[in-house]
């Protein structure tokens, strides 16, 4: 997402030696679920990472059509 330029430096709060996401409330359109913001997003990108660290699926990462 950064990449693509959806998030910058305004999206983060820097402290030492760590950052953390604001509040993102723009929602776009994903799969099957239907609208989520960029925030839970993140967090189903972060479970499925957890299931393939795990052994129970391979990582697809999100594909936006846009």
């Amino acid at each position: 997402m950064i990449n693509k330029r959806q998030l910058d430096e305004k999206h983060f709060i820097k402290d030492i030696g760590f950052s953390h996401l604001t509040e993102i409330n723009t929602t776009i359109k994903y799969r099957n679920i239907g609208k989520v913001s960029y925030r839970r997003l993140l967090r189903l990108e972060c479970y499925k990472l957890y299931k393939h660290f795990l052994g129970e699926e391979v990582y697809k990462p999100f594909t936006s059509d846009w």
